[in-house]
């Protein structure tokens, strides 16, 4: 099926846009845009340039995708990307800014869900099946992993990294990197403990969750210092595949890992 366009769209010339798309009401979608098959695109939508869209998104009134970023430093003239993957949705007003480098991407991926007023500045990378509530503020090079929630007025500085299956209450302010796993709250962020709701929903068995138990105690409790942790923890050669996660996000870390409560 052809895709579906309001007479009141504003669509550029070099726009591609897929099968199955429909595109609303007095949406603008610029040139270099590339949209695939099957997504909803709401009235006031605004796709910016240098922006692909994947299949079987849902984008709500008045989101914009792809804005130039917000760096006083930027130069305009540069070619840089947003790339967004499939099954997302993005609520009224979320706003995403394409990479501050040349030729440099932007990546959402797959079946995340943003509600309102979300904003991914530039360079940052959310992994799939997140799910982040209203006024989530992320700056600059921030990196989500998979299966994160994040609770409503979030606010993560720029660089750090939130760890897979993490959960951040209502209002806290992440300023250090958050690792796999970690239920965490406050200004500034601390970890609490395990987020273990979130880790049983997303199928966790007894013994998964007892290997995440006992490498987070081992993190927050040692006398050791990152790299001999690291080290020591490597060389064992027991680490289970969600231990083996832990050690590799400790030993990605640039900004250091948030403290414990």
């Amino acid at each position: 099926m052809a895709a579906t366009i309001h007479p009141t769209a504003i669509i550029a010339p070099t726009a591609v846009i897929g099968d199955g798309t429909v595109i609303g009401p007095y949406a603008i979608v610029e040139d270099d845009v590339v949209i695939g098959k099957d997504n909803i695109i709401e009235s006031h939508v605004v796709l910016k340039r240098y922006l692909t869209i994947g299949d079987g998104n849902h984008i709500h009134s008045h989101a914009v995708i792809g804005d130039l970023p917000q760096d006083t430093s930027f130069d305009k003239k540069k070619v840089s990307r947003t790339l967004v993957g499939n099954g997302n949705e993005f609520r009224e007003f979320v706003n995403i800014h394409r990479s501050k480098n040349e030729n440099g991407v932007t990546i959402v991926g797959n079946n995340n869900y943003f509600m309102e007023n979300v904003h991914i500045a530039h360079d940052c990378i959310v992994h799939d099946r997140v799910v982040s509530a209203n006024n989530l503020s992320c700056g600059g090079h921030v990196e989500i992993f998979s299966d994160v929630f994040i609770s409503a007025c979030v606010g993560v500085h720029q660089f750090c990294r939130i760890g897979a299956y993490c959960m951040l209450g209502f209002g806290a302010k992440v300023a250090l990197d958050i690792p796999p796993y970690s239920l965490a709250d406050h200004n500034p962020a601390k970890v609490f403990k395990l987020n273990l709701v979130g880790l049983r929903r997303k199928g966790f068995k007894s013994d998964d969750i007892k290997a995440v138990e006992a490498i987070h105690d081992a993190w927050y409790h040692t006398t050791m210092s990152k790299k001999d942790f690291i080290e020591f923890h490597e060389k064992s050669g027991t680490l289970s595949e969600h231990q083996k996660i832990f050690v590799e996000f400790l030993k990605a870390s640039q900004r250091g890992i948030a403290g414990h409560v």
